[in-house]
């Protein structure tokens, strides 16, 4: 069996590619690792162990029980016993399996013969005291049926509600984390204020939050900044598109997000998409549960996208998984129609007869409150939100053309009369920086600012009187700009010049969050500390020699002689220490001892 001085030989002989894939498979960190033995004796851990087998398939694992089981096995020997079995495989493809159990540092292949680090060997003997299958139930036990029914009636049509409803939860969620983040907990998951809001806002269950928020981080529409959630620039272009696009840029993340066992489980000719799958794939990969897991959780994504009806695939999914293109063809026919018009009534209030184009509602929501979603979307104008988008640009005039351009029924009265009075009022207020940090907040209208000085909900900002005329706050420009705002007040935002500043009330993420790739970090640190100077490769000599007396081995030695020629001893080392090696000469039968430094190279003798 082969062990942590091996282990350690073939990582330090691996380019850095590969030895972040064995770095990154095992699942380990940077910490506490400062040379290839520290790494060696963590990815031989157990549950580094674990991990790593399960980047293996059925037929691979299978083939390594074989060899662990007899210590030593060859090829041939391993597809004989695999032979008739449900795993079994041609020669060719068992050795391309064997190497990729090489490449994970989980075995170590000599020309025919396969050996299996002893830790390897020792994971695989306690898999069934876990309920996980020994060798004969990795070679014997059949594999799962997988069969898909015919498509439920009206899939199609159910297949576009779904896509749909779900395009408008993101959305939503999307448009409530543009107006307010939402915080992550330390241990994982949404503070439960913010998750109950978000929920409100989508229409949908507390549950159910998680999952939106991984299909809009997914599409990189929403990034983790520190604890917060934010929206990214791609979230604000995305708005307002229409739905088919949005659900396109939905669903191609979820299609690249697929691993490629689940992937080519989806596009086999009589696949469904349901626990029949996940059967398949279990038996497939047994000892990676995180994998199945994975693949449940994209399953119920393609129920909520439309590309499956329980547990059957749409036309929509078999393009969308196949890559086959056409998936956006395929499912807009079966998309709600939106409509472009609107109905503004006597109250102020604005209903679309049906889904609204969503560039229409981006910018209906600039100037209006949502009130009631789709599919009749009903939305009130207000002084305060017609404050607000004036605020952000709008005027009078453009709001006006933007609502006849788009009512049905033309502006009733009392809408203009409550646009031009908006208009006109707005800017009474003026906020400005002062000092530091703080701001200052001026009026001609000095009973507003006694309104100001006495409405409790802006307690927090702290305000106090300068003068007839002006307010002062300890808090930023901002905060006190929107506070104002939200509190319904005609205010707008200066600059210490006095000009007019627009400041943005939505956090923008700097950048999605990206996989922080520690694997790499770590391959490149140890590649570098490796060197090529002799003082180098003394140490690393000297460290696999410490390795073998340690675990009592023996090592081929290759020493450089006087003369510059090399010869290569079997050698069983007793000691290391100033500078020179001591231990027994295997082929001689006696003691020696010769300097480190004529060390050329040691590898574990075979």
């Amino acid at each position: 069996m082969a062990g942590t001085l091996e282990l350690a030989t073939r990582l330090r002989s691996l380019d850095e590619a590969g030895l972040a894939w064995v770095i990154e498979s095992h699942g380990l960190s940077e910490e506490r690792v400062d040379d290839y033995f520290d790494l060696a004796e963590r990815a031989l851990a157990p549950a580094a162990v674990q991990r790593a087998l399960g980047e293996l398939d059925r037929a691979a694992l299978a083939a390594l029980a074989v060899a662990a089981e007899h210590g030593e096995s060859s090829v041939e020997a391993i597809g004989s016993r695999l032979t008739g079995a449900p795993v079994s495989t041609d020669e060719a493809s068992l050795t391309r399996r064997l190497l990729d159990a090489e490449a994970l540092c989980l075995v170590e292949l000599h020309g025919d013969a396969v050996a299996v680090f002893e830790p390897v060997a020792r994971r695989l003997a306690e898999w069934p005291a876990e309920g996980l299958p020994d060798l004969a139930r990795l070679v014997d036990e059949p594999r799962p049926e997988q069969h898909a029914g015919p498509p439920p009636e009206g899939a199609d049509e159910r297949s576009g509600a779904r896509a749909f409803a779900t395009v408008t939860a993101v959305a939503e969620l999307v448009e409530s984390l543009r107006v307010d983040p939402a915080r992550e907990l330390q241990r994982g998951g949404l503070a439960q204020p913010d998750e109950r809001r978000l929920a409100m806002a989508s229409g949908r269950e507390p549950g159910e939050v998680a999952q939106l928020l991984t299909m809009a981080e997914r599409a990189e529409l929403v990034a983790l900044e520190g604890r917060e959630w934010l929206v990214t620039e791609r979230a604000l272009e995305w708005m307002s598109r229409p739905t088919l696009e949005r659900w396109a840029q939905l669903a191609d993340p979820w299609r690249a997000a697929l691993p490629d066992p689940v992937r080519r489980l989806l596009v086999g000719e009589h696949a469904s998409w349901d626990e029949a799958l996940l059967e398949v794939l279990a038996w497939e990969h047994p000892a990676s549960p995180r994998l199945t897991r994975d693949a449940r959780a994209l399953l119920d994504d393609a129920e909520a996208l439309g590309l499956a009806v329980d547990g059957v695939p749409t036309l929509v999914g078999r393009r969308l998984a196949s890559d086959a293109g056409g998936a956006s063809d395929a499912l807009a026919p079966f998309l709600p129609t939106e409509v472009d018009t609107v109905y503004v009534q006597h109250d102020l209030t604005i209903v679309a007869p049906g889904p609204l184009d969503p560039a229409i509602d981006s910018r209906l929501r600039g100037m209006a409150e949502l009130e009631h979603r789709v599919p009749a979307s009903t939305y009130r104008v207000t002084p305060a939100s017609v404050n607000r988008a004036i605020a952000a640009g709008e005027s009078a005039a453009s709001i006006t053309a933007f609502l006849t351009r788009i009512s049905l029924t033309g502006i009733p009265q009392p809408l203009e009369y409550l646009i031009t009075e908006a208009s006109e009022r707005h800017g009474r207020l003026r906020v400005a920086p002062a000092g530091q940090r703080g701001s200052l907040v001026r009026s001609d209208d000095a009973a507003l600012l006694d309104t100001l000085g006495v409405d409790q909900a802006l307690r927090p900002l702290g305000l106090r009187r300068e003068s007839a005329w002006r307010l002062v706050s300890p808090q930023p420009r901002d905060v006190v700009y929107w506070a104002l705002l939200e509190a319904r007040y005609p205010a707008v935002a200066e600059e210490s010049d006095g000009s007019l500043a627009a400041p943005a009330r939505e956090r923008i993420a700097v950048a999605p969050r990206r996989h922080d790739d520690a694997a790499q970090r770590l391959a490149a640190r140890l590649i570098a500390a490796r060197g090529d100077e002799p003082g180098a490769a003394q140490a690393w000599a000297a460290r696999q020699l410490e390795a073998a007396i340690r675990s009592r081995l023996a090592v081929a030695v290759t020493l450089r002689m006087p003369d510059g020629t090399t010869t290569e001893r079997d050698f069983e080392p007793l000691g290391v220490s100033g500078g020179r090696v001591r231990g027994r000469d295997r082929s001689a039968g006696v003691e020696r001892t010769f300097p480190l430094a004529s060390v050329e190279s040691v590898r574990p003798s075979r």
